[in-house]
């Protein structure tokens, strides 16, 4: 009994020795996922382009962005593309997410910098290998270059590029250089026009240039930010066009004397320099000004815009709240590759042959899409829709209602030649947005029999697709054993994309909306329900970071009525629009109020297909890894505070035990004492 009560606290001590090693193996392995999943969705997000005003401060403003370890990428006639390993204009803000790949385009010499040198850098981005969708910050009077680039006025069109997710402009020309009607007689407005090529006129808030820049518009997917500068920045920079120098050979204390009380005056673009900066200025009691009133008013030269702590915060903030979770899409580029070869006469089921099966696939397919591109908040999107067997059958270019008339008057005759289905795919979207996200969705009911063979295929056309980031979901219709499926399976697993079968008219819509939906990258809900009077099928919790929401409902017979409920109450029909077109619905929900959304059907016929998908609208908030590393934090804690505890507690236990087997001694001794 007493070897039993000894032993109990030895094996207690084990049993809290092995539990704490597993807390901290789990804590360490926690600990360690972290960094990798932040490092892989960083791979995802967009890349940094900083634009340097081009006034003489060039050798600053790589300090400022890249730091002192800098590489240089590329080079074109004086201007340079730099970037580095670590981006110190990052901040403590970011937290544990990684800093963006960063670049800086700028020129050491004075030289003109064009909407064409923005284009020439993001080429650069593209072929480095990083994310080429890229967030782009200008400095000063290069945001003029930049809008010019932007709202496609300039040569070289960025609706052709799908390039940019975003913008920043950082004492910000945006509106014109209110300071241009205060000090016109400064030398500086010229120099400030000429390194963008633009003239002085062009720099007034009222002039013929700027209205014309106003009137255009943004890319539809853009995300812009306006860092106006505040009076604090006057002594380093420039902020709304109207810069000021500093001397810096005041005596420290001094200098953050007037540095912490200017920074609360802000400046908007209206604001006048004279009564608001000069007399402050003038006030300071100390015998030599920082910043001198007459340097207010002869404006000489800037310095790069400085990067304070509350810029740094602001940019870091817009962009995790944007593209924290990755790079969004840009524009959507799709191509529908139908076989038309003479086995598509065949039937597929009780007064369905397999081309009205595709027919009504294709026209779903683009039905979809109109349905989303009605939303403003979806990429822009566009489409070829092509048949083949030994030719090319050119359908329909664009998803509005008259390509149904073309797809309607498909013929099928003839063999088969996917290889040259293939090349046409790779043909059309070589004229796509560089950036855009590629979609080739192919149906064939069968094996080539003329053309290239399989191997052929998989080596030229299917290898070029997947080197261009071109995916390619296939469909295989009819019987697996007769659809050539192995080879179908092959070419969607070697681009990225995904094979369906189908075997009936309902199973090939079900799986084109599928390649659809899944090609936006928003699939919120793909569920089949079961046949029967009614059914429900729930939404999600929509919040106030969705802009949109695209329903679209597909029956094997007739179609459901359908009622949308929110947090259990009946949605008025008047706050979305619905459209139903050849058995397939479509819903599309504006700025949907926050709550549970559930959809409730009822009556129709046979089987019926669920999509959903919620567009973004408002920022959706920075991930939250830095919450997770604070778990990961606590547990760290814990183990450690068990691990005293464990320590403590065997300490003691030996202790006791060591006191009880002294006693045991001394009693036995004395016990052969008595003896």
């Amino acid at each position: 009994m007493n070897q039993h009560r000894a032993t109990l606290p030895c094996r207690l001590s084990g049993l809290c020795a092995a539990l704490i090693l597993v807390l901290a193996a789990l804590t360490c392995a926690f600990s360690l996922a972290l960094p990798q999943q932040a490092l892989a969705r960083d791979d995802r997000r967009p890349s940094v382009l900083v634009i340097d005003a081009g006034l003489g401060d060039y050798d600053r403003a790589v300090l400022n962005w890249l730091g002192a370890e800098t590489q240089t990428v590329a080079e074109n006639t004086g201007l340079l593309l730099k970037t580095a390993p670590n981006a110190p204009w990052w901040p403590e803000a970011g937290g544990t997410d990684p800093a963006p790949t960063t670049f800086l385009l700028g020129a050491p010499q004075h030289r003109v910098l064009s909407s064409s040198d923005i284009a020439w850098a993001l080429d650069r981005i593209r072929e480095s290998g990083v994310q080429p969708r890229t967030f782009v910050v200008a400095m000063g009077a290069t945001g003029l270059p930049l809008r010019e680039y932007a709202q496609d006025m300039a040569p070289v069109t960025q609706s052709m590029r799908a390039d940019l997710v975003g913008m920043a402009f950082c004492g910000t020309p945006n509106s014109g250089y209110s300071g241009i009607k205060l000090y016109p007689e400064s030398d500086l407005w010229g120099t400030i026009a000429d390194t963008v090529g633009l003239s002085v006129a062009d720099l007034q808030p009222d002039s013929e240039y700027l209205a014309k820049l106003n009137a255009g518009s943004l890319p539809r997917m853009n995300k812009s930010l306006i860092v106006n500068g505040s009076v604090g920045d006057l002594a380093f920079g420039m902020t709304d066009g109207a810069g000021v120098a500093a001397d810096f050979s005041l005596p420290p204390s001094v200098s953050s004397q007037v540095m912490t009380t200017r920074a609360n005056v802000t400046l908007s673009q209206t604001a006048d320099l004279t009564t608001q900066w000069k007399p402050f200025a003038s006030s300071i009691d100390y015998p030599q000004r920082a910043v001198d009133g007459q340097l207010v008013e002869r404006l000489s030269g800037m310095s790069s815009y400085e990067l304070s702590s509350e810029v740094q915060s602001q940019l870091c903030e817009f962009y995790l709240s944007w593209f924290g979770d990755g790079a969004p899409v840009t524009h959507n580029s799709n191509t529908l590759a139908l076989d038309l070869s003479g086995s598509m006469v065949d039937m597929i089921g009780p007064n369905e042959d397999k081309l009205g099966a595709a027919k009504l696939a294709a026209k779903d397919y683009l039905q979809a899409m109109r349905a989303c591109s009605e939303l403003a908040q979806s990429a822009p999107m566009d489409v070829s829709v092509y048949g083949f067997n030994v030719r090319i059958a050119e359908i329909a270019q664009g998803y509005d209602a008259s390509s149904n008339g073309a797809i309607d008057g498909m013929q099928a005759r003839g063999d088969t030649d996917i290889g040259l289905a293939l090349e046409r795919a790779l043909s059309y979207m070589a004229g796509a947005p560089l950036c855009a996200d590629k979609h080739v969705l192919l149906l064939s009911d069968g094996a080539a029999t003329q053309g290239m063979r399989d191997a052929q295929m998989l080596a030229g056309p299917v290898a070029e697709a997947q080197r261009r980031g071109i995916v390619i979901d296939t469909v295989g219709f009819g019987e697996a054993g007769e659809s050539n499926a192995g080879f179908l399976r092959s070419v969607s697993d070697a681009t990225g994309g995904t094979y369906y079968q189908a075997d009936d008219t309902y199973s090939l819509r079900v799986n084109f909306l599928k390649s659809y939906y899944a090609s936006l990258a928003l699939s919120l809900v793909d569920e089949e329900l079961p046949a029967g009077a009614q059914a429900s099928q729930g939404i999600g919790l929509i919040d106030n970071h969705t802009s949109a929401i695209q329903i679209g409902v597909v029956a094997q017979g007739a179609l459901p009525q359908l009622t949308l409920t929110r947090d259990t109450a009946t949605v008025d029909g008047g706050e979305y629009s619905s459209v139903e077109e050849n058995g397939l619905l479509s819903v599309q929900y504006s700025d949907p109020p926050t709550g549970t959304y559930e959809l409730q059907l009822n009556g129709g016929e046979g089987a019926r297909h669920v999509f959903a998908v919620k567009l973004p609208g408002i920022p959706l908030g920075k991930p939250v890894v830095g919450e997770q590393q604070d778990f990961s934090l606590f547990l760290l804690i814990a183990t450690g505070v068990l691990l005293v505890a464990a320590l403590v507690g065997t300490v003691v236990l030996h202790n006791r035990k060591s006191r009880v087997g002294v006693g045991a001694v001394d009693a036995g001794a004395r016990k052969s004492g008595k003896r």
